[in-house]
């Protein structure tokens, strides 16, 4: 249980670092990262749900930031039923990357002994 905790911590930093200044894709590498050196053992689940969080969060704050409603904007443009689903999505799609991120790297870490 530390162990996961642990991953989940250094994933969700590492990824939000990341986020600054590289691609949406580096939080996939960021999970690699905490699966790679933390192994936890259930390392696909602690990288979705850090990076899952982590893209949830961010996509709430920045609808209370806008002064438009960007969301709903968006949402109806993609014929979604309202905001709360394409933050369904966005939180679904992130912790898809950070799992399959976390899985790869601890697979990687395996092989390394």
């Amino acid at each position: 249980m530390k162990k996961f905790f642990l991953q989940f911590l250094i994933t969700i930093l590492t990824a939000f670092l990341f986020e600054q200044f590289l691609p949406w894709w580096s939080v996939a590498l960021a999970a690699a990262l905490g699966g790679f050196f933390i192994r936890a053992s259930h390392g696909f689940l602690c990288g979705f749900l850090a990076i899952a969080i982590l893209w949830l969060a961010k996509a709430w704050v920045i609808d209370i930031q806008s002064a438009q409603p960007l969301v709903s904007q968006v949402a109806k443009l993609l014929m979604m039923q309202g905001k709360w689903m394409l933050f369904a999505v966005t939180g679904i799609t992130g912790g898809l990357a950070g799992g399959l991120g976390a899985w790869s790297g601890k697979a990687a870490g395996n092989l390394r002994g």
